[in-house]
C-alpha cells in the first residue's frame, strides 16, 4: 500500500500546510527605520526582522516603489539601488540595510520587504528637504 494511502486526505493536507514555509504565520517587521530621510542623505542601519530564526538561511528582498525619489543599499558606503537582496543566515533574524534619499528630490516611497515563506511587509519613508538643528 502506498504511503499516502495510509492517511486520510484531510490529515495529509493539514500536515502539508503545517510544514510549508509561512504556514505558521511568519512575518517581517521593519525595526530601527526612521520614517524620513533627508534629500541627498541616508539613514541606517535599518532592519527587516524575520519572526523566526529557524528558516534555513534566506534572502530578504527589499524594494522601493519610486527609485527617482529613494533607493536601498546593504551598507552606508555603497550606492543605492531600486532593490537589493540581503542574505540572512539560519539562526539570525535581521536583514540590515540603508535607505538613501536622492539629491534635490522630495516625496514618499513605499519600501517593501519579501522573503519566501514570510508575509510581505510595507512601510512608507518620506524624503524631505535636508535640515540641520543646532542645540546649545
Amino acid at each position: 500500500m502506498p504511503f499516502a494511502s495510509r492517511f486520510r486526505p484531510g490529515l495529509l493536507l493539514a500536515l502539508a500546510l503545517l510544514l510549508a514555509p509561512g504556514a505558521l504565520g511568519q512575518t517581517i517587521t521593519f525595526v530601527s527605520l526612521d520614517p524620513q530621510v533627508g534629500s541627498g542623505l541616508q539613514i541606517g542601519t535599518a532592519r527587516a526582522r524575520l519572526s523566526t530564526s529557524a528558516h534555513g538561511g534566506i534572502s530578504v528582498h527589499l524594494a522601493v516603489s519610486d527609485p527617482a525619489i529613494g533607493l536601498v543599499s546593504p551598507t552606508g558606503s555603497i550606492a543605492g539601488n531600486p532593490s537589493i537582496d540581503v542574505f540572512v543566515p539560519n539562526g539570525s533574524t535581521d536583514a540590515l540595510f540603508w535607505v538613501q534619499g536622492l539629491e534635490d528630490t522630495t516625496g514618499t516611497i513605499d519600501l517593501v520587504a519579501t522573503a519566501t515563506g514570510f508575509a510581505p511587509e510595507t512601510t512608507t519613508v518620506a524624503v524631505v528637504p535636508p535640515a540641520v538643528e543646532m542645540v546649545s
